[in-house]
């Protein structure tokens, strides 16, 4: 059975962070390897994050308030390319 990775709260994101110079820019990879990578754009969505299958690491993030609550709340950060 392969392994799975850990996910990560925002308020763990948030305390990995604040040990970093608050002027260094945020840079996104493309995928689990970091085959390339592309600096943050400036937005993000907040929703509801359901996975394909419970624990799976592929799924849907959806904003629609009737779609709100069987799934977990989310932040979703885009890549500038």
């Amino acid at each position: 059975m392969p392994k799975r990775l850990k996910t990560i709260t925002v308020g763990e994101l948030a305390e990995l962070l604040s040990s970093l110079p608050p002027a260094a820019m945020v840079v996104l990879s493309s995928d689990a390897e970091g085959n390339s990578f592309s600096p943050m754009r400036a937005a993000y969505d907040a929703g509801r994050y359901v996975s394909a299958e419970p624990g799976e690491l592929f799924g849907t993030f959806i904003d629609l308030p009737e779609q709100l609550e069987h799934v977990a709340t989310a932040v979703v950060l885009y890549p500038l390319k």
